[in-house]
C-alpha cells in the first residue's frame, strides 16, 4: 500500500467523464459534420471568403408539431483581422421542415449551407457557431487564414477542399481519428476507409494580377515517421485568377492511421505551401496484408467461439466475416447503422488521443484497450512512489465491481496493465 506521503493525482483524462454543474461551453463540430473555406478571386481582383457547412439531420433538434417535425438552424460568424482589429459578421436563420420523424433521422440526409463573407489581404480569425440542438450549447468551429497581398507576392495556395463522396466502394467504418502528430487544424483533416478507390483532393492557386510562367505543384502524403506514402506532380500556367490543382490519392493501399498531406507550389521563385490530415480507417490492405493489425482492434471483445473464424478468415471472406461480427452486437438489428460499432469508434478516436505515446498509437495500449472494451472509468485517481519514478493509475468501474491497475515503471508514460480486482 502507498504512504501517506505518496502524491495522489487526478488523471487528467477524469475531466472527460464529468462537467461542473453549471458550466456553459462551446463544443467542436461533431464528427459527422464538416464547415470547409474556400476563397474566390473575381475579376475585380478582391478576394471573397465562401462557406459551406453540412450537418448530419440526425444531429439536429427537431420540435413537433401539428403538420410536420420543424428544426431550427441558426449560423452566428464573427471574422477579425488580427492586424487592425476590423470585423465582419454575418448571422444566419434557417428553418428545415420533415413530414415524418423518420425523416429526421435519415442517416443519409444532411442540412447543408453557403454563404459569404468579404475579406482583403492579411491575417483573419474566423469564429463560427452553429445552433441547432434546441437549447443545448452551440457548437464552435475556429478557421485561421493568412492571405497574402499582390505586394507580398505573385501568388498564394488555397486551403485544401476533399471531394464530398469519395469514390471509395464498401464503407467499413464510422469515422474516427487518430492522434495528430504534426498539430493540423481539424478544419484541414478528413477521414476515409474502403476497400476500393481513390479519394479526391482539390487545391487552388491564386494568382494576382501580372503573374506569368508556369507553377510547380507537388504532393506529398506521409506517415507518423515521416516517410512518404504517395507522391505527385503537376505543372499549371501562371495568369491573373484562379487555377485549380486536383490530385488522386490512393485510399485502398493505405494503412489504418494518421497521415499527412502537403501540397507545395514553386512559381516565380515563390514556394508556398499548404497541409492537411488524413484519418484512414479500414482499407483494402487492413484485409489483406494487415489482418492481424486489424483484428487487434477488437481482440478484447471476441468471445472464445467467434475467434477461429475471424483467424483462420481467407482475404475474401474477411470483410464478410468481419461484418458478420458487428451484426451480431447490433442492438437495432435491421435498422440503418451499427449502434455498437459506431460506440466503439468513438472510443477508438478516445483511446487514440489520450494513450498515444511514442511506442505506437492509444488503441494498441494496455490502457487503450481496456477503454475499446468498457469505456471511460466511473472514476480514477494516480498514485505516485516518492521513493522511486513508478507511477500507478486506478481505474474503478464501480458498476462492474471491477478495478484496473496500471502502472508505468520508468516514468516514460508507457503504463502496462499489472493487476484486475473483482
Amino acid at each position: 500500500m502507498p504512504s501517506r506521503r505518496s502524491l495522489l493525482l487526478m488523471l487528467p483524462l477524469a475531466s472527460l467523464l464529468a462537467t461542473p454543474a453549471g458550466a456553459v461551453r462551446h463544443e467542436p463540430l461533431p464528427r459527422g459534420a464538416r464547415l470547409e473555406h474556400h476563397l474566390e478571386l473575381p475579376a475585380g481582383g478582391a478576394p471573397e471568403l465562401t462557406l459551406r457547412l453540412k450537418l448530419p439531420l440526425a444531429l439536429l433538434v427537431f420540435e413537433r408539431r401539428p403538420e410536420d417535425y420543424q428544426a431550427r438552424v441558426r449560423i452566428a460568424c464573427r471574422l477579425e483581422n488580427r492586424k487592425d482589429g476590423r470585423v465582419e459578421t454575418a448571422l444566419l436563420h434557417d428553418t428545415l421542415r420533415r413530414h415524418d420523424f423518420a425523416a429526421t433521422r435519415d442517416r443519409e440526409a444532411a442540412y447543408e449551407k453557403e454563404f459569404q463573407l468579404p475579406v482583403t489581404p492579411g491575417r483573419w480569425r474566423l469564429e463560427a457557431l452553429v445552433y441547432g440542438r434546441g437549447n443545448r450549447s452551440p457548437w464552435r468551429a475556429l478557421i485561421e487564414l493568412d492571405i497574402p497581398g499582390p505586394e507580398e507576392g505573385a501568388f498564394f495556395v488555397q486551403e485544401p477542399r476533399w471531394a464530398d463522396e469519395p469514390p471509395a466502394a464498401g464503407r467499413i467504418t464510422p469515422p474516427f481519428r487518430f492522434q495528430d502528430p504534426w498539430q493540423l487544424g481539424a478544419d484541414a483533416g478528413r477521414f476515409v476507409d474502403g476497400l476500393d478507390g481513390q479519394l479526391g483532393l482539390e487545391t487552388d492557386l491564386i494568382f494576382w494580377e501580372g503573374a506569368t510562367g508556369e507553377a510547380e505543384a507537388t504532393l506529398r502524403l506521409s506517415d507518423r515517421s515521416g516517410e512518404d506514402r504517395h507522391y505527385s506532380r503537376q505543372r499549371v500556367p501562371a495568369g491573373p485568377g484562379r487555377r485549380s490543382l486536383v490530385w488522386q490519392l490512393p485510399i485502398a493501399d493505405l494503412a489504418l492511421g494518421a497521415y499527412r498531406v502537403e501540397v507545395q507550389v514553386l512559381a516565380g521563385g515563390e514556394r508556398r505551401a499548404v497541409t492537411a490530415r488524413l484519418d484512414v480507417g479500414l482499407t483494402r490492405i487492413a484485409f489483406d496484408a494487415r489482418w492481424d493489425d486489424t483484428l487487434d482492434l477488437i481482440r478484447t471483445l471476441v468471445a472464445p467461439d467467434e475467434w477461429l473464424e475471424l483467424e483462420t478468415a481467407t482475404a475474401p471472406d474477411r470483410p464478410r466475416v468481419w461484418d458478420a461480427f458487428w451484426a451480431r452486437r447490433d442492438p437495432n438489428g435491421a435498422a440503418p447503422g451499427n449502434e455498437s460499432l459506431e460506440r466503439f469508434c468513438e472510443r477508438l478516436t478516445e483511446a487514440n488521443e489520450h494513450f498515444t505515446t511514442s511506442y505506437g498509437p492509444g488503441y494498441q495500449t494496455d490502457r487503450g484497450q481496456v477503454w475499446l472494451e468498457l469505456g471511460a472509468p466511473d472514476r480514477t485517481e494516480m498514485i505516485q512512489d516518492e521513493r522511486s519514478f513508478r507511477v500507478r493509475e486506478y481505474w474503478y468501474y464501480d458498476r462492474l465491481g471491477r478495478t484496473y491497475i496500471f502502472e508505468d515503471r520508468h516514468g516514460y508514460g508507457d503504463f502496462d496493465l499489472v493487476q484486475v480486482l473483482n
